[in-house]
């Protein structure tokens, strides 16, 4: 599996809404800017950035703040605040001088797309939010929704989710996740001093659950 990141280009580090955002940039076009989720970075797109390469788009996808080689903000649990996440995502568009993007989001990434798309309508040419609905979508979908979230519990447990995590080597929660193919990526970048913390900070921030019920009116500013 990992033979696939070697079709990825090296990264540079831009300064994005106060933090060092580590991103790969590749081609030439019409821009697609790719967003990763938990607990991945931008090798999660090793497939994907030759294919859009090669059909005439430019990709740009960066490691999320805390994720991968972009640096850990300072700030603790409030830096991971959704509208922090948006900023970063209007930033980096800004100093790449995108003035529309072509928007796809993954897992915690596709949150992000969707109160990006709220918020700022008028930066976004289209978007795809790939396993996760809209952020009302999570308050109407009813108790067996909320069971098959259950992690977002156990994220609550700071300490035991980042056993869980890490335990045998990241194994068990490869098997957990249903994807034991990512577990060398992970390892890699969550097995590196403070990451796993940094990662998972994310889900946190109190309470995380009415960050997507509530959503943002459509101004931008939070409901």
């Amino acid at each position: 599996m990992n033979q696939n990141l070697a079709t990825i280009p090296t990264g540079s580090r831009y300064s994005v809404n106060g933090t060092e955002m580590h991103v790969v940039i590749a081609g030439s076009g019409p821009d697609v800017l790719l967003l990763h989720g938990f607990p991945d970075s931008h090798k999660l797109w090793r497939y994907q950035i030759p294919a859009l390469v090669a059909a005439g788009f430019r990709v740009i996808a960066p490691d999320l703040r805390g994720y991968g080689f972009t640096d850990i903000p300072k700030g603790g649990v409030a830096a991971y605040r959704m509208d922090q996440l948006v900023a970063d995502v209007v930033s980096l568009l800004d100093v790449l001088g995108v003035a529309k993007v072509r928007l796809v989001g993954h897992d915690w990434g596709a949150g992000i797309v969707w109160q990006t798309a709220i918020a700022h309508p008028d930066r976004i040419d289209r978007y795809v939010a790939i396993s996760v609905g809209h952020p009302t979508s999570f308050k109407k979908g009813g108790f067996k929704q909320k069971l098959n979230s259950w992690y977002m519990l156990m994220f609550q447990l700071r300490g035991f989710a980042g056993w869980l995590i890490s335990v045998n080597d990241f194994k068990l929660f490869g098997r957990l996740s249903g994807f034991p193919q990512e577990v060398p990526n992970w390892r890699a970048d969550l097995g590196r001093p403070g990451r796993l913390t940094a990662a998972t900070t994310e889900f946190w921030w109190p309470p995380l659950s009415k960050q997507f019920d509530k959503g943002w009116h459509r101004d931008g500013s939070p409901a």
